[in-house]
């Protein structure tokens, strides 16, 4: 599929029809593309990924387990029975295990599932919103206000919003907030990867309430917008937040994410062209512009000056870099030294090493700059204190010397 995808727009004229869209590689974080990505939109059931977060942290600290089951109550099942929304049938008293809701969010956008979690962890919705607001703050979101968990605009909550929320009130996050979320959760849990792959899978299976749930995801194989490689992440619409998209792709060991809110299509309207053609354009545009390299491997050697004394150091690891293959782009390694006494072995660890632009300007990274440790490639003798003294008082008796000699020699 390589040598089908048309050529793209150069970097500084290429966009796509959406509010908001960003374009990450999901290794470094490293931004390739992003426009209007600081505004709070709508995000809709992209939402959901807070919970999935939420349940994941639970599930790995052993507060949950995949076999616990969750008892549905009243307002869930009464949820669960609105077929307008995403939805798979929960039935009011019956036991559903934890891997059942979570998958049935992650593929069919469940949002009784969604709920259900939320009830299991904290008593009740209500109560799981400052679990949401607690993982903002560790995520360090900057444009986010939820009012539900599930990102469905409260008029559709059947007169049971939240408490302290408005009738028709709904979830907002800015484009570079939803793609630390999903930059996060991939780094911290890829198992994430093996559910947002399925392109199809049975709810319930062997009971009256069975549901085949297919992923909402076109982008997956055997649908209509398949695109190679694409295995998640999470899709969301609503009146409000338009159609809305998390795309996550990998080829040869490669891994992009990208984000577009309230896409559209070519004619402007809210369509799943809009939502899947405009992600497309992102996959494109990161396949054919962006080239991994490691000019800064683990050989690259620099100086630094430890303690006043030059020092030759390497990196310890590479520092990979997503450059314009369009572009004469370069950059250069930025050291900087740790404080040291004594000798410094070969070997030994004496600062941090990260990448910029050979101009000076910053890389753009979704969070910190990826940074590598300083390994000292020789042996070197920091400047030693009472040695630096003693020189510093033989210079300062050496200028006064100096002054006298000077008067003298005028004076005769």
């Amino acid at each position: 599929m390589f040598s089908t995808m048309p050529p793209v727009q150069a970097a500084e004229t290429f966009s796509v029809n959406a509010d908001g869209a960003i374009l990450i590689d999901a290794e470094t974080g490293q931004i390739l593309h992003q426009q209007n990505a600081d505004a709070a939109l709508g995000l809709a059931s992209v939402s959901k990924l807070m919970t999935v977060f939420i349940v994941l942290d639970h599930i790995r600290s052993g507060e949950l387990k995949w076999d616990d089951t969750y008892k549905v109550s009243k307002r869930v099942h009464e949820l669960s029975t609105d077929m307008s929304l995403g939805n798979v049938a929960l039935v009011e008293g019956r036991e559903y295990t934890i891997r059942e809701l979570y998958e049935s969010i992650l593929i069919f956008s469940a949002n009784a599932s969604t709920v259900g979690l939320t009830e299991k962890i904290a008593g009740s919705e209500e109560a799981f919103m400052p679990y949401i607001k607690k993982k903002a703050k560790e995520l360090d979101l900057q444009q986010i206000n939820f009012v539900n968990a599930t990102g469905l605009n409260n008029v559709d909550l059947q007169g049971q919003h939240l408490p302290g929320t408005g009738p028709s009130d709904e979830n907002v996050m800015s484009t570079k907030d939803v793609a630390k979320i999903a930059y996060h959760m991939i780094q911290t849990y890829p198992e994430v990867l093996d559910i947002t792959k399925q392109p199809r899978k049975v709810f319930g299976a062997g009971t009256e309430n069975m549901v085949e749930m297919t992923s909402w995801n076109y982008m997956l194989p055997g649908y209509l917008y398949e695109y190679e490689g694409v295995d998640g992440l999470k899709t969301g619409n609503t009146t409000f937040a338009g159609q809305c998209f998390v795309g996550t792709v990998q080829r040869d060991g490669i891994r992009y994410i990208g984000v577009v809110l309230n896409a559209r299509d070519k004619d402007n309207n809210s369509t799943y062209d809009g939502r899947f053609g405009t992600m497309k354009e992102l996959f494109d545009y990161a396949f054919t512009t962006f080239n991994k390299t490691t000019k800064a491997d683990k050989d690259t050697v620099t100086q630094v000056k430890v303690d006043g004394k030059e020092a030759k150091v390497k990196l310890a690891t590479a520092l990979p870099f997503y450059e314009d293959k369009h572009a004469n782009t370069k950059i250069k390694v930025v050291a900087t030294a740790n404080q040291h006494k004594g000798k410094i072995k070969e070997g030994d660890i004496v600062g941090t090493a990260h990448l910029a632009y050979a101009d000076g300007k910053e890389i753009t990274y979704l969070a910190q700059p990826p940074q590598v440790d300083l390994v000292a490639t020789d042996n070197v003798h920091a400047a030693n204190k009472t040695k630096a003294a003693a020189e510093g008082a033989g210079n300062f008796f050496s200028r006064v010397w100096k002054t006298i000699s000077n008067f003298v020699s005028n004076i005769f």
